[in-house]
């Protein structure tokens, strides 16, 4: 059997198909951007003892809350609907209020960088908690002297 060979002067295309990767969005300590300067959408992370996506590792499910301002944008509902290892569900936060709330378990391709939100969030929390600590020592010192 004889294979086709290329001429010297054809190259070899990749199908569209075998090319195309989707985009996914940016995830930020305060919020979520589905390209580097688009708006960005605020939301709240924070890690769910949710066990719909159990983890032999140990890890927690992240999940993510739109702010009742916005909704999440097409883009980035894209990525967590119908997947195996995510949900969104509506989330009734009082009586008048529904929030959506993504839940992302941690063998989902975005996992890490959810993840790593979430902790950069948690990290910004706790610079404002230690630098509010800070400022109430430093004025019980001042009062005391």
């Amino acid at each position: 059997m004889e294979w086709p060979t290329l001429a010297d002067d054809e190259e070899v295309q990749p199908t569209p198909a075998a090319s195309e990767t989707k985009k996914a969005p940016l995830f930020y300590w305060n919020g979520i951007q589905d390209e580097e300067g688009a708006e960005l959408q605020e939301v709240l992370y924070f890690e769910s003892l949710d066990f719909t996506y159990p983890d032999p590792k140990g890890r927690c499910t992240v999940a993510i809350i739109e702010p009742l301002s916005g909704k999440f944008s097409p883009l980035v509902c894209s990525w967590f609907e119908n997947d195996p290892q995510s949900d969104i569900k509506k989330w009734v936060i009082r009586f008048s209020d529904v929030e959506r709330r993504i839940n992302v378990g941690p063998e989902h391709p975005l996992y890490p960088q959810v993840k790593a939100a979430y902790e950069a969030q948690e990290a910004h929390s706790n610079s404002i908690f230690e630098a509010a600590k800070k400022g109430i020592e430093d004025a019980s010192k001042e009062v005391a002297a």
